[in-house]
């Protein structure tokens, strides 16, 4: 009608939406982080359920699991035992639809930062080997930035340090107990696992640091020290792992620790990850379990070593 007046919203009724708008917004907001999370964490069991596979399909051609690291040659010649030599994750490559990358990879030479070999191969991206739960680049210290074949999915190399020394925990010594992969080389059938491949970790997950140091390479795959966990620290420990030269920032959930600078041979390098509350690990017979952060350390000792003959049980 003509001369009738339309009413708009006044201040109030204004506030009044925009207040209940915050309020859905922050009721789903949380909800939605936790799909997404939980979709990573879906993502993330499923990376560790191809590469269980394609260990097993390497270990049914060749008849035992591929080292952890292999022994390589520098430029001159002369034999390498840890630093730059390259870790499982390039022999399985073939069975996680890679060949066109493996059959170009320059075997026995140098695949450490400062090599003009293999600079290709050993920063090629694959999904495959990277939790999408963990988003750091890893930045090599004073030099280059690097992606890395493998970020987050290293073997289980049993229960102390990579030395296989004897250590102290709380007043109490833990012999070392061997895990399903060895280095330099060494390789280890599926029959040497007497504890049953159930009971034993394989592939478990550790984060990728904030800054490398040249000579570490947690998180590149070409260094040693980016290829195998040791289960002397129960996941996301707050204790510092230990690792040649030392690097800034490795721990799991905050606040992150700092590595203690040492021996690579003395390296403890503790299941970390970004999932809430623990860690994922494939186990032998291929299937993955959520490991809590507060699991017994005696079981997850047991769960480490393939012939310690300790009963296992929940966990």
């Amino acid at each position: 009608m003509p001369g009738t007046k339309r009413r708009g919203f006044t201040l109030i009724e204004l506030l009044v939406v925009i207040a209940i708008i915050a309020i859905l917004v922050a009721l789903l907001l949380p909800a939605v982080q936790q799909a997404r999370e939980a979709a990573r964490r879906s993502s993330c069991k499923n990376n560790l359920k191809q590469i269980a596979l394609a260990l097993h399909n390497y270990h049914d051609v060749n008849n035992a699991l591929p080292p952890a690291v292999n022994q390589c040659y520098d430029w001159s010649g002369s034999l390498w035992d840890h630093r730059g030599c390259p870790g499982y994750a390039f022999r399985i490559l073939p069975y996680l639809e890679q060949s066109a990358l493996y059959d170009t990879i320059s075997w026995g030479l140098l695949f450490e930062g400062s090599s003009t070999v293999n600079v290709e191969q050993r920063t090629a991206e694959i999904n495959v080997f990277h939790c999408p739960s963990d988003t750091v680049l890893v930045t090599e210290a004073g030099s280059n930035t690097w992606s890395g074949l493998m970020r987050n999915y290293p073997v289980n190399l049993g229960t102390t340090d990579y030395d296989q020394s004897t250590l102290t925990q709380n007043g109490v010594s833990f012999t070392h107990q061997k895990g399903l992969f060895e280095f330099f080389n060494k390789t280890v059938k599926f029959r040497d696992c007497t504890d049953g491949l159930t009971n034993t970790y394989m592939v478990g997950e550790i984060i990728t640091p904030d800054n490398v140091n040249t000579w570490t390479g947690m998180g590149r795959i070409h260094q040693n020290m980016g290829t195998g966990f040791t289960a002397f620290y129960t996941p996301n420990s707050s204790n510092q792992d230990i690792i040649a030269n030392g690097y800034n920032r490795i721990g799991g959930e905050s606040p992150a620790q700092s590595a203690i600078a040492g021996n690579w041979w003395d390296a403890i390098v503790t299941m970390r990850s970004h999932h809430k509350g623990g860690a994922q690990v494939a186990l032998g017979d291929g299937s993955v379990r959520f490991i809590s952060n507060n699991i017994d350390l005696g079981t997850h000792h047991a769960l480490a070593g393939r012939s310690d003959g300790v009963v296992v049980g929940e966990f």
